[in-house]
């Protein structure tokens, strides 16, 4: 449980809390979840199923496609952060480590 910092993004495991710019952002425990994982394994591809056992744990009521609407809610809210979430068609995401922003 530490924390992930890149360039202006923290991610804070411990309390569950996600800085841009020093501004809190706002994300729900499975949002936060993905994006901590994602970003706490950062240039490591993930295939769908792989994040949602993850994510989901021993929840089958959900398709593969909830982490596909996971991942574009968590863009929105990051902004040009967003671009960090790869998506790797055929495949899943990865956490890619860009440019300064």
């Amino acid at each position: 449980n530490e924390l992930v910092t890149i360039n202006e993004l923290k991610i804070n495991p411990n309390n569950f809390e996600v800085y841009l710019n020093n501004e809190i952002v706002d994300f729900t425990p499975m949002e936060f979840k993905l994006l901590y994982f994602l970003a706490k394994n950062q240039s490591k591809v993930f295939k769908r199923d792989q994040i949602f056992e993850y994510i989901y744990e021993n929840d089958y009521n959900r398709t593969d496609r909830a982490i596909d609407i996971l991942v574009n809610r968590i863009r929105k809210k990051l902004g040009d952060y967003g671009d960090y979430i790869e998506t790797i068609y055929g495949v899943g995401y990865r956490f890619k480590i860009l440019a300064a922003k």
